[in-house]
């Protein structure tokens, strides 16, 4: 995922005579960021609980069920940042000093994150071809800035800073088999974190779709 120059202020803090709702809503065409993410997951109740009738539409779950997830997630991402395009309050003040900090002043960031993540996921049948489903998992990792090699110092650093990750999913389904729509949302939260700087990002999507199975299998029934 790419995103490039659509970024606008909420708040800030920090800045001597700076409101922190002062830039509410103004744009800034001075960052850049792109997310690269792997994850890959088990279902350990998979005889009962099928994500894919959640979020895929390939299944049906005819009984509500739930399934505990583990896995593991590699993202890494990239952060560009022109800070010469920041509202000159934010970078001077009135005296010509500067009022930015210093570890403010890159121009790139890259790390790659490396993380066991865990969870829940449930998928309620509350009605006949109706599906409302729900996950959500935390992940814990460490964090590796461009060029920073892993050793054991890095890891108990990184255990001790705590790197929070989450990825959380709901949806809701109807599906008879043969004609199925519904809307889902996905939410990954990322966290980077180190003593005098953090970044904490996410990227959401939200799909409302309608689709038919040309070639449904039959039901499946025990013998």
């Amino acid at each position: 995922l790419k995103n490039t120059n659509d970024f606008h202020f909420r708040r800030t803090s920090g800045f001597k005579g700076v409101e922190n709702k002062q830039y509410s809503s103004t744009n800034f065409n001075g960052l850049s960021t792109y997310t690269l993410s792997v994850n890959a997951y088990y279902v350990f109740n998979n005889k009962k609980f099928s994500y894919p009738a959640a979020y895929s539409q390939t299944t049906q779950q005819k009984r509500s069920a739930g399934s505990f997830l583990l896995g593991f997630r590699y993202d890494h991402q990239r952060f560009n940042f022109d800070y010469p395009n920041l509202p000159a309050e934010l970078q001077v003040d009135e005296y010509g000093n500067d009022v930015i900090s210093e570890d403010l002043k890159f121009k790139s960031l890259t790390y790659s994150s490396y993380c066991i993540n865990g969870g829940y996921a449930y998928n309620f049948v509350f009605a006949h071809n109706w599906l409302l489903a729900a996950s959500m998992t935390p992940a814990i990792g460490i964090k590796l800035l461009k060029g920073e090699q892993l050793t054991g110092q890095t890891f108990l650093n990184g255990l001790k800073k705590f790197n929070f990750d989450l990825i959380g999913r709901a949806g809701i389904v109807w599906n008879n088999s043969r004609y199925f729509a519904g809307a889902s949302y996905v939410t990954h939260f990322y966290n980077y974190r180190r003593s005098n700087f953090s970044i904490s990002n996410s990227v959401n999507y939200l799909n409302i779709y309608a689709g038919i199975n040309f070639y449904p299998k039959k039901p499946y029934r025990y013998k």
